[in-house]
């Protein structure tokens, strides 16, 4: 591509020098987006601003929707430079860096540790994402590392729901390091105690604490941070998912968890089955999972 001034700018050098890969790749960023920022003083532009204008769109609404343009042409320009996986994982791990030092570290006092961030299918039902304690091995030191794991085929969703998820299970691994963790997916209350903390209140749907939503709390430390937080940090793909469905279900794929409200005990079995805890002297509920 050309700058402004007419120099060639091209992948491994920089107006002649080269410098590391990473230089030259930040430097390139660097030029794409002055060059977008005088292509947005542009006659194209001008006319468009023209045109909203005569719409009667207000003059925050114009600012607004033209540096989204803008925003939409530098992540097209990212798209054709860099690989795909390496666009994704930079963004997931920009995000967790993001909230770990603009939402937990103001809260707690400190961000939490590095974690590996990955991929996973194999999530629990409609989970965006999931957290695991102890899954990785620094083959240097021998140190082991949780995991964050975003389930690709529920990211098709808005980016503040990825975000909600992503912190809900970095205050798992809180949990995990400060707190009493609970097994098996069970939430404890210190587990609540820090959800509340950051401003996304817990909320259990069975008496076992293993199905645990949120939501987020107006004004709150979340919601701020996220208001706050960079138009560049998205992630740049979603995922789609692969499974076909049935249409004449076996019965094993008809088969859900029920679970009883007091004591946590659950049995599996096919649809519409009417099963009693003999201890609790209750009726096992249908999870739905």
């Amino acid at each position: 591509m050309y700058t402004a001034d007419a120099t060639y700018v091209g992948p491994g050098c920089l107006d002649g020098k080269c410098g590391s890969q990473q230089e030259n790749v930040d430097a390139y960023f660097q030029l794409i987006e002055e060059h977008l920022a005088i292509e947005a003083e542009a006659a194209e532009l001008e006319a468009l601003i023209r045109d909203l204008r005569a719409e009667g769109h207000s003059e925050e609404e114009i600012t607004a929707g033209i540096d989204e343009l803008i925003h939409y042409e530098i992540l097209k320009e990212r798209s054709k430079f860099v690989e795909p996986t390496i666009a994704i994982a930079t963004a997931y791990q920009k995000l967790y860096n993001y909230f770990n030092e603009n939402l937990v570290k103001p809260v707690f006092g400190e961000p939490l540790p590095h974690v590996i961030l990955n991929m996973s299918r194999k999530g629990r039902g409609h989970a965006v994402a999931f957290f695991a304690p102890d899954r990785w091995r620094d083959i240097k030191d021998g140190k082991v590392l949780a995991e964050i794991s975003l389930v690709p085929e529920n990211t098709d969703v808005p980016l503040q729901e990825i975000c909600q998820t992503l912190c809900h299970e970095m205050m798992h691994f809180k949990d995990q390091l400060d707190g009493r963790p609970g097994k098996n997916g069970y939430h404890a209350r210190s587990w609540f105690k820090f959800m509340a903390a950051i401003g996304l209140p817990g909320k259990a749907f069975n008496a076992a604490k293993t199905q645990v939503g949120d939501e987020v709390e107006p004004g709150g430390a979340f919601e701020q941070a996220f208001k706050a937080m960079p138009k560049e940090l998205v992630l740049p793909f979603v995922g789609r998912s692969v499974f076909k469905k049935i249409k004449n279900p076996t019965m094993q794929g008809l088969r859900v968890k029920y679970e009883c409200p007091s004591c946590g005990i659950n049995v599996r079995g096919k649809q519409g089955l009417q099963i009693r805890c003999d201890t609790c002297d209750e009726v096992l509920h249908d999870s739905g999972i």
